[in-house]
């Protein structure tokens, strides 16, 4: 059994998953601080749920693994964050004047880790084709900050069928979809709390759309993803993935990305409500920041 020592004192970068691939570990030994933004349980479920770890148990070493360049990168993306959603959260402005202004996407160069096409095979290749047999599941999101609740709600989606594939939005769609007129243009409903209403004043998302797709890829839970997929999922989108079951987030219905009436689905799709026990969001994160 290969074992590494390491810490997650922030988000769930997917240096760290992508790693853990490469060098086979099956066993980590966590390390943990008071400061960190996910409990020591809450970080066990996230390293337990990447492919090919087995064990996780708590470091009790004296000299803990140091913060990496990357952490800082992504502390101050998270920061931005949570200064965009008190802001919002105090001014709470009714209409964006700047709806139709499309935001400048996350620069290449401001990125911690570029992911390639040797990263994405590195994980791909552990995961068992597609068969005329399988059902598959179709879910979708943002997916920025991975806490246990989405790992949950994977799980959850995917006991529907036998396979599951994830959407993932667009930097510039989750930008975009978290204003509210913008939201209104796109022909949804509005919902509460909106984060901002000026897309050009918005720091989300954290990690880019290949990071974010990474990160996924790297959880035994996910069979395959789709990058840059529409916000409501389109009919022949989901027929030429061989889709049969789309799951939506029971606190999508609530006041969401989009809800389960607004979906016009097709023949032989099933759309089930996924109610997720661990009711945790990335606002709910950011407030620990």
């Amino acid at each position: 059994m290969t074992s590494t020592v390491a810490r997650i004192p922030l988000f769930l970068p997917p240096s760290i998953p992508l790693n853990l691939i490469r060098n086979g570990i099956s066993s980590v030994s966590l390390a943990s601080a008071a400061t960190d933004i996910f409990t020591f349980d809450e970080q066990a479920k996230l390293l337990s749920s990447v492919s090919g770890v087995s064990t996780v148990t708590q470091y009790t070493g004296t000299t803990p693994p140091q913060i990496s360049p990357h952490d800082e990168y992504y502390k101050s993306r998270s920061l931005q964050a949570k200064s965009a959603f008190k802001r919002a959260l105090a001014k709470k402005p009714l209409f964006d004047v700047e709806a139709t202004k499309k935001p400048s996407p996350i620069s290449i160069t401001d990125k911690y880790l570029i992911p390639t096409s040797t990263d994405f095979h590195s994980v791909l290749s552990r995961k068992p084709p597609n068969s005329d047999s399988s059902r598959i599941v179709y879910v979708s999101g943002s997916f920025d900050i991975l806490t246990p609740a989405c790992i949950r709600f994977l799980e959850l989606s995917k006991s529907y069928g036998t396979k599951i594939i994830v959407g993932i939005y667009s930097d510039y769609e989750i930008t975009k979809v978290l204003s509210i007129n913008s939201r209104l243009m796109c022909g949804l409903k509005p919902f509460e709390p909106f984060l901002t209403a000026v897309p050009s004043d918005n720091p989300f998302p954290i990690f880019s759309v290949q990071e974010r797709a990474l990160n996924l890829m790297c959880l035994d839970v996910v069979d395959d993803v789709v990058m840059d997929v529409p916000i409501l999922p389109e009919a022949e989108m989901l027929r030429r993935l061989n889709v049969g079951v789309v799951g939506v987030d029971g606190r999508r219905d609530e006041g969401g990305l989009w809800r389960k009436e607004e979906f016009q689905g097709g023949e032989g799709i099933e759309v089930v409500r996924i109610d997720n026990e661990g009711d945790m969001t990335e606002i709910d994160v950011l407030q620990r920041v």
